[in-house]
């Protein structure tokens, strides 16, 4: 199977782009958007190595945003917001990592 470099698209049957990437040797790499059939943004994020990597964005298909956050390596940090379909916060965490230090 031939892999993938730069820039890639998928379009929906209605000849809208579907989703919008970029792939390192077959491997996500950089941002990546999702839209609707109608053309809305639908997912707008950052991949490295592969993995979700920096701020997360997700829209309802009326345009709202849905949630916003941050990863680090594929694992949810920080700050994430939930919307409601007319715009409003409807939720909020804050994800908090503790590192252990090991004597050795």
């Amino acid at each position: 199977m031939e892999k993938k470099y730069g820039e890639s698209m998928i379009y929906h049957n209605n000849g809208i782009i579907y989703i919008l990437s970029y792939y390192v040797n077959n491997i996500l790499e950089g941002v990546y958007e999702e839209y609707y059939e109608n053309g809305q943004l639908k997912e707008k994020s950052n991949f490295l190595n592969g993995e979700y990597h920096g701020k997360f964005e997700s829209y309802f298909e009326n345009g709202n945003k849905n949630k916003i956050g941050y990863y680090d390596n594929d694992k949810k940090i920080g700050e994430w917001l939930f919307y409601n379909n007319n715009g409003y916060i409807s939720k909020k965490y804050l994800l908090i990592f503790y590192i252990k230090k090991l004597n050795i």
